[in-house]
């Protein structure tokens, strides 16, 4: 008896992973279509990150990172992928080492990558006005002529102050400039940060989301931010929801 049940239970696993798949491509393709269809029609395909430091792409976004990069659909379009980074997360020394990781990680992804070193808001402890960082996202925008923005919601992804932040100073952007595209990435709150199987079937056919198994990604790129590796990194990699699934709200 206890055999049958055991073959029942790989039956079903087996049955759980091949939805999974074949619905994580139909989610995915959707995805690409709904992100494409926010460009104008006028031949300008820039697509922006607003990060607060180096590394969140990797802690929070690259199952939409990696999907930018293999589709075929995304590399037809033209599109420009561009992350604005507002902190380089130390003044001196260690900020340095991470502004050269960061430009090897966008290398990685075809971005285009710019980290500030602006003084009001060089690092967590004195970025606590988003007022100030908002001059500089709205001249990079305009410089780069990129009206479509990915960012944090307003809990930040992990609660940081630092990342909530930077959602409001996007947030408030999108007041000012009602025509800018601001995707806004949901946060997931409890246990569920560390329970990719709930979050993938939560979020599956929820729109915008992405499904892609990323944590051998996430584990390669915390290899290029070496100086900010911690002895969990490879745990976080492979048991962190954001490692397998992206889902947004529009603003």
């Amino acid at each position: 008896m206890s055999c049958q049940y055991s073959v029942a239970a790989l039956v079903v696993l087996a049955l759980f992973i091949l939805f999974v798949h074949f619905g994580a491509k139909h989610v995915n393709r959707k995805f690409v279509s709904q992100l494409l269809s926010e460009f104008d029609d006028d031949g300008q395909h820039s697509l922006t990150f607003v990060l607060s430091l180096p590394n969140d792409e990797t802690l929070f976004f690259t199952p939409t990172l990696e999907i930018l990069r293999n589709s075929p659909m995304v590399s037809s379009q033209d599109v420009t992928i561009r992350a604005l980074v507002l902190t380089r997360g130390g003044s001196s020394g260690p900020g340095d080492k991470h502004v050269l990781e960061m430009e090897e990680l966008c290398f990685k992804y075809n971005m285009q990558c710019s980290v500030l070193d602006v003084p009001e808001i060089l690092d967590e402890s004195r970025y606590e006005d988003p007022e100030k960082a908002i001059p500089h996202i709205e001249a990079y925008l305009e410089r780069h002529k990129s009206d479509f923005v990915i960012t944090f919601d307003r809990h930040g992804g992990d609660h940081s102050h630092i990342h909530v932040n930077t959602h409001n100073a996007v947030a408030a952007l999108k007041k000012k400039k009602p025509d800018l595209k601001v995707w806004t990435l949901i946060t997931f709150n409890g246990v569920e940060r560390f329970l990719p199987i709930y979050v993938v079937m939560r979020y599956l056919f929820r729109k915008p989301s992405c499904v892609y198994n990323t944590p051998v990604e996430v584990y390669r790129n915390w290899k290029i931010h070496g100086s900010q590796r911690k002895w969990y990194t490879p745990l976080y990699a492979f048991f962190s929801s954001y490692s397998y699934a992206n889902s947004f709200h529009i603003l």
